[in-house]
């Protein structure tokens, strides 16, 4: 059998991010090498690759446990978004096309239907999914879909903050969802400066409501 080390890092990572696996849960060797039916070996090797990029924490004689969410960095990573996506928007606004357009207003009417759910966990993470389905487009248009990744593998705890707010109801995802509409609009028009301030309203968003996650959820958090 065939070990695909990297799909199991990309799913467990994943889990991480969308608060699967909150901060502090117990990551137990056993369990993942009997969930994927190989040796605790390649486990090991993706649990240490989890814990060099942060993710990750072993605590001697205690365990290996998900990462708490560091506030210092939450402003570097917000940074990094802000400074990286409006210069996508700038791009992508100058090269979008009709069939562009209709892509993304396709995912725009998936988003509808989430907003319309009951408010569930499992409503969350799929509005999350159209989400990132929604941005990774705009990259695509903007000529840059490889950066996407790069970009959400820099600002890892901007996304849990983001993806708690959304999974904890905090902010209300109609509002993100009229943002998306909003700036789909104006890619179409080519006004780049509303695109880019309905972005920065969508991210600011999640921020907005971080002191109330933050002291609702505070051991999910730590200073540095």
């Amino acid at each position: 059998m065939i070990i695909d080390i990297r799909k199991i890092y990309v799913e467990i990572k994943n889990r991480i991010i969308d608060l699967t696996y909150p901060p502090n849960t117990l990551i137990k060797e056993e369990s993942l090498a009997e969930e994927y039916n190989i040796s605790r070996t390649p486990v090991r090797s993706v649990i240490s690759r989890l814990v060099q990029r942060g993710l990750l924490v072993v605590k001697p004689k205690k365990g290996t446990y998900v990462a708490p969410i560091s506030i210092k960095m939450i402003d570097n990573d917000t940074y990094i978004r802000i400074a990286v996506e409006c210069k996508i928007i700038e791009d992508a606004a100058k090269k979008i096309t009709p069939e562009d357009v209709v892509i993304l207003k396709n995912i725009l009417k998936e988003q509808e239907e989430i907003t319309n759910m009951e408010p569930t966990i499992e409503k969350s993470k799929l509005f999350n999914n159209t989400d990132n389905a929604f941005h990774i487009e705009i990259f695509r248009i903007a000529g840059h879909q490889s950066l996407w990744q790069d970009m959400v593998n820099s600002t890892i705890n901007f996304d849990r903050v983001r993806i708690m707010s959304n999974l904890r109801s905090v902010p209300d995802v109609k509002r993100v969802y009229s943002y998306h509409c909003d700036m789909v609009k104006y890619l179409e028009q080519k006004d780049v400066e509303k695109a880019k301030d309905a972005f920065i309203k969508h991210i600011g968003l999640a921020l907005s409501k971080f002191e109330e996650v933050k002291n609702k959820y505070s051991d999910y958090f730590v200073e540095e």
